[in-house]
């Protein structure tokens, strides 16, 4: 995506990092502060973080055959990248191709299937035709429409041609179709959430209202001083870079005891850019490292044994003692499991941690620990 400012200059996005202004010795002459430079170090920001890369999409009527990872076609609804087509590969979104480099992007979908006898459905994400990260994993029925959800932060290298794919699978014995009606229909957004890489910086505050007497400086700070590294640097390195985390169970061997609600190890990570979760000392916790309203996604994924009975619920904790509802069923098949999802926009302060669990009723069960399958919780800053 190219942005192109009033003057005519066009940057990619995201823009590299603003300038680091200097303040000079007084006797030196020093050059001004020109409207270019605040163009390119204000404007592009702006214009970046107000309509960052984005997609979403809508899919009709699709068959997914049994036992088979199918790959789902949408057509968009919104594209401000150019990251899609509707006739070539309408499966796939790419990143944003300008500039090349490592970013995370939130995907988040969901696939409605037909009714069935027996078995379950999957959804999920596929990376660059890869490895396939499982979302909800739930029980088929008769006379109903499953609806499975799925949510990723997803590392994508841009301008090297990777793209994503919402994925659907199910195991019925038979082919089901995906929904389609005005209610109920296939859809996968993602969007733009943060930097591989970055500067860690204090949360911003509202902005600065400037007055006609204030000083520019670089750091300088004072009465009527008004220095740029803060209130311009900073901000824009924060919302390139804001607290984000996606951290899962890979490697545990944690067992759910029957009729407890237990938070989910998560011994493994792939990404905590601020430091907040420790694979060793409280691995269940992602403690916020800066005030604001986060999205906070998290997936319970467990075994079921042969004959398992009950019920299976999630649900997310904030510092142990409130708590925001997610999914229940009745258990999986033992071939597949049980995958529960919970998510909520939540506010935390500054040491609030939250946590995703499960309360497994009827039988103890143990939580996924593969590449795709596992349990995971995600965490992204979103506003002040």
């Amino acid at each position: 995506m190219l942005l192109t400012m009033p003057s005519g200059r066009t940057m990619g996005a995201p823009i590299a990092t603003p300038t680091t202004f200097t303040d000079l010795a007084p006797a030196a002459a020093g050059s001004a502060v020109t409207a270019n430079d605040l163009e390119y170090n204000v404007g592009a920001a702006v214009a970046l973080h107000r309509r960052t890369a984005f997609f979403q999409g809508l899919a009709g009527a699709q068959n997914i055959a049994t036992s088979t990872w199918t790959p789902i076609s949408v057509g968009e609804i919104v594209d401000y990248h150019a990251g899609h087509s509707d006739s070539s590969n309408p499966s796939r979104v790419a990143a944003d191709s300008t500039p090349a480099g490592d970013d995370w992007y939130l995907c988040v979908g969901m696939v409605p299937l037909g009714s069935a006898a027996s078995g379950a459905g999957i959804a999920g994400f596929r990376l660059n035709g890869g490895t396939i990260y499982e979302g909800a994993k739930l029980p088929l029925g008769s006379g109903h429409a499953a609806t499975m959800m799925a949510c990723e932060l997803l590392r994508v290298q841009t301008g090297s041609s990777q793209y994503v794919e919402m994925m659907a699978y199910q195991n019925s014995g038979g082919t089901i179709a995906t929904q389609s009606s005005t209610t109920k229909v296939p859809q996968f957004a993602m969007r733009w959430a943060c930097s591989n890489t970055g500067d860690l910086v204090a949360a911003p505050s509202f902005p600065r209202t400037w007055t006609a007497d204030d000083l520019l400086t670089a750091s300088l700070a004072g009465a009527g001083q008004v220095p740029l590294n803060t209130h311009i640097r900073d901000v824009v390195r924060w919302l390139r870079f804001p607290p984000a985390a996606r951290v899962d169970s890979r490697t545990t061997t944690q067992t759910l005891t029957s009729g407890a609600w237990t938070s989910i190890q998560m011994p493994a990570g792939s990404f905590d850019n601020y430091d907040g979760h420790s694979t060793v000392t409280n691995n269940t916790r992602y403690t916020a490292p800066r005030p604001g309203l986060y999205f906070v996604y998290g997936l319970a994924a467990v075994n079921e044994p042969v004959g398992a009975t009950g019920y299976r619920a999630s649900r997310l904790a904030v510092n142990g003692t409130t708590f925001y509802a997610g999914t229940s069923c009745e258990p999986g098949p033992s071939s597949l499991g049980t995958a529960l999802p919970a998510c909520a926009q939540i506010r935390l302060n500054a040491g609030d941690y939250v946590e995703i669990q499960m309360r497994p009723q009827g039988n103890n069960v143990t939580v996924k620990s593969g590449t795709g399958d596992s349990s995971r919780l995600i965490v992204v800053w979103r506003g002040l």
